[in-house]
């Protein structure tokens, strides 16, 4: 039996999704560690940073496979949460 499954996505905000196989990590963006790497991510390579924020005050960062970054309102526990619960939609959603 050849079943064929679907990715699971994440919403990460304002019905944006991402990948969980693509997901390495999930970071409190007020940390300076971690917004120094956005900066220079930013600077360095623009396309690789992607903010779903629609201008709202940024939380967290989701660090995802091939070195690209999501910036979202989102606080990180909530993100957790969706991850181990049911924040998961199918792509025909």
């Amino acid at each position: 039996m050849n079943e064929v499954s679907e990715p699971l996505l994440l919403h990460v905000g304002f019905d944006n999704v991402v990948m969980v196989s693509q997901i390495l990590g999930v970071f409190d963006i007020r940390s300076a560690a971690i917004k120094r790497i956005i900066d220079t991510a930013k600077e360095e390579r623009p396309r690789s940073v992607i903010s779903v924020t629609k201008g709202r005050k940024a939380w967290s960062v989701i660090f995802l496979s091939g070195d690209r970054y999501v910036v979202s309102c989102i606080p990180r526990k909530q993100i957790y949460k969706r991850l181990l619960g049911d924040g998961f939609k199918s792509p025909t959603e």
